[in-house]
């Protein structure tokens, strides 16, 4: 590869005046710009864009700017979605030596995360074009670090949040807790008096049952952390999905009522709730922190509720069964931001009380199941002699014990099975694995989740069906003589 002067030399023979840098500028906001978006920053037509980036590849190969390899649908649109570009380290070099000290390579290498960037310069670019101020992803607050998405400036000086965010269950509701509470500490303090007490967040998602849970999940999440202050919030939360808000946005304060669905504290409307300690049972908070107490307390209920709902939705093949096995994996499992973006997501090796207390507790009102499993992990006790692939072929029928219970087939579009054990990389245990198709999980809005999103529920189901064996135990099953 040639090196910055040469090929800054060679952009600027082909285009006088430095043309190429407006290009480059696109991606100074979060890294980030499909080709309507460039279009509409440069005003150069797609026949014109098309030159540039043929040029830019000839050039400088992907070092200036990369296409994003997979696709980034935009929930509730219809049609192919515009291609995406990235910014490359040449890309960025060049931008600094241009007068742009904080421009730096997009490292962004999941839909998810490239999904929210392109989000966020969408609502910037729809500031611009109705003439405000708008500043993208500014750090506000050093002592509890605080980066809104986008903040706007009115001309009275009054600033607004914007935020943007996708879909969300309770497998992240740590992480929607921890957000929230970053912006209450900002907004008690001294700084946040110059901000309007109104975020305005903006869901990736249209309106529909996953727009219904997604508040839901953000309602508990303001329940929880106003339950450990004591006290209400010192901000308001209000939702529209983005593609309403493009259509028409909404610059106003106070904002439009009619248009928003505010985010409300759900014990202001539970006489029963009273801000205090947590009300969970006592192995269930075992080592745990008085924060993580108040999550577990918003698992428990959420558990409650559902785990028992057996007709309805948990024998049913729904998505509610992957919901449920994600809530008991993240108990003792936090699912951060980060790792949900890059489909990592990081198990604890702490033992895992939470977790196994809410799968005992499931198997506890699922007798049948319990019954079922412990029948099959108990076959040939007294009499097989195990080899390798009779433990397999055992593992693989308690496996779809399990999700036969659930109403789940495997085969094409569902897999899990187990796998031997690898000692080259550390692993002297059998374990499973599971692969899931995004499209099992659609909803009845018809959006099929993300491969990263799929990978988390992949992750859960597959920490379950071992736990069956690894803490069988534990869980009131009986224990398989192989194991």
């Amino acid at each position: 590869m040639e090196d910055r002067g040469d090929i800054q030399s060679k952009l600027d023979e082909i285009y006088p005046q430095k043309r190429w840098l407006s290009v480059l500028q696109c991606f100074l906001p979060t890294g980030v710009a499909d080709t309507k978006q460039i279009q509409k920053m440069t005003g150069l037509s797609r026949d014109q864009l098309n030159r540039f980036l043929a040029t830019f590849r000839e050039v400088a190969g992907e070092s200036l700017v990369k296409r994003v390899s997979f696709s980034v649908p935009k929930p509730g649109v219809r049609g192919r979605a515009p291609v995406i570009y990235q910014l490359g380290a040449m890309g960025a070099e060049l931008l600094r030596k241009s007068n742009y000290p904080k421009a730096h390579r997009s490292k962004l290498n999941t839909p998810i995360a490239v999904a929210h960037a392109r989000a966020v310069l969408d609502v910037r670019l729809a500031a611009i074009e109705a003439g405000l101020d708008v500043e993208t992803e500014i750090i506000l607050n050093s002592s509890a670090p605080l980066r809104p998405d986008n903040t706007l400036i009115l001309p009275s000086g009054t600033r607004l949040f914007y935020e943007l965010e996708q879909a969300a269950d309770m497998a992240i509701l740590r992480r929607i807790v921890d957000s929230i509470n970053r912006k209450d500490m900002f907004f008690s303090g001294d700084k946040g008096h110059a901000f309007s007490p109104v975020v305005r967040i903006l869901f990736n998602l249209p309106r529909g049952a996953k727009w219904d849970r997604t508040i839901a999940v953000w309602e508990k999440a303001v329940g929880a952390v106003t339950r450990r202050k004591g006290k209400d919030l010192s901000f308001q939360m209000i939702a529209m999905p983005l593609m309403e808000f493009l259509q028409h946005p909404d610059w106003q304060d106070p904002p439009v009522p009619e248009r928003w669905e505010q985010i409300v504290n759900p014990l202001k409307s539970n006489a029963l709730a009273v801000p205090g300690k947590p009300t969970i049972p006592g192995a269930l908070a075992r080592t745990s922190s008085e924060d993580d107490k108040i999550i577990l307390e918003a698992y428990w209920q959420h558990f409650q509720r559902v785990a028992s709902n057996e007709e309805d939705t948990l024998r049913q093949p729904t998505p509610e069964f992957f919901e449920l096995m994600k809530m008991i994996y993240a108990a003792s499992n936090p699912i951060s931001e980060a790792a949900v973006n890059s489909k990592l997501v990081k198990t604890s090796y702490t033992y895992p009380y939470a977790s196994l207390y809410l799968l005992r507790k499931y198997l506890a009102i699922h007798k049948d199941l319990r019954d079922a499993l412990s029948k099959e992990m108990s076959r040939g006790s007294g009499s097989m002699r195990w080899s390798v692939t009779l433990v397999l072929h055992r593992m693989q029928v308690v496996i779809a014990t399990f999700m036969d219970y659930h109403g789940w087939k495997l085969g094409r579009w569902l897999q899990a099975y187990p796998t031997m054990p690898d000692r080259q990389i550390g692993n002297a245990s059998f374990g499973i694995a599971v692969k899931i198709r995004p499209e099992i999980l659609v909803e009845g809005d018809g959006v099929i989740p993300t491969f990263t999103e799929a990978g988390v529920a992949e992750e859960a189901l597959a920490w379950i069906l071992l736990a069956l064996f690894r803490y069988g135990s534990k869980l009131g099953l009986r224990t398989p003589s192989f194991w």
